[in-house]
């Protein structure tokens, strides 16, 4: 099942937020270290952590847990810099729109392996797109690559060239890139 239109506008809203909010930081590793988060790394050969993408841990308030870190988001070591990079912007998401101050959280992020995603990760999913590729920023490097390019509606290839464009420029993923294609341009 996909997000709502109402739903993924809120959540591109409080995105928007978060990047105004945190336009000082160079990316999503300062903006987390910034939010006072501790950014670590697990070993996915251990336990059953290679089922595993990332995880959250806020633990503060007057209900904190003394055996937990106070805020940790942590992330498979076997993941690329932008799988990384985009699995903390991900868990950022899930501490924005899922968090409630009144109770530690603790969210891992499983692989899904084809299956479909919970409400919650799809959310995160997309929170963490706009972080990483925001609308406006997307949507003019889209414009200049067309300018000089052509359409890409018209050339499947330069489809393909546009989201490896993207995914340079942006540091994610192909695959990440040509999503976020799609959900800027609404196709």
């Amino acid at each position: 099942m996909q997000l709502s239109q109402i739903r993924k506008r809120e959540i591109q809203r409080i995105a928007n937020e978060f990047l105004d909010e945190n336009k000082s930081q160079a990316d999503v590793f300062d903006t987390a270290k910034a939010l006072g988060f501790k950014i670590a790394s697990f070993d996915p050969k251990i336990g059953k952590n290679k089922h595993k993408d990332g995880l959250i841990i806020v633990n503060q308030g007057n209900n904190k847990i003394n055996t937990l870190p106070q805020k940790l988001i942590a992330t498979n070591e076997s993941l690329d810099y932008a799988d990384t990079a985009f699995t903390v912007a991900h868990e950022l998401g899930h501490y924005r729109l899922h968090y409630d101050p009144d109770f530690p959280y603790v969210h891992i992020s499983w692989k899904t392996n084809g299956q479909e995603k919970p409400q919650e990760e799809r959310e995160a999913d997309f929170f963490a797109a706009c972080v990483v590729m925001p609308e406006d920023a997307t949507k003019a490097e889209i414009r200049s690559f067309e300018s000089e390019k052509g359409s890409v509606l018209e050339d499947q290839r330069l489809l393909v060239q546009l989201c490896l464009h993207l995914s340079k420029v942006f540091k994610v993923s192909g695959e990440c890139a040509a999503k976020r294609y799609y959900e800027v341009v609404g196709c």
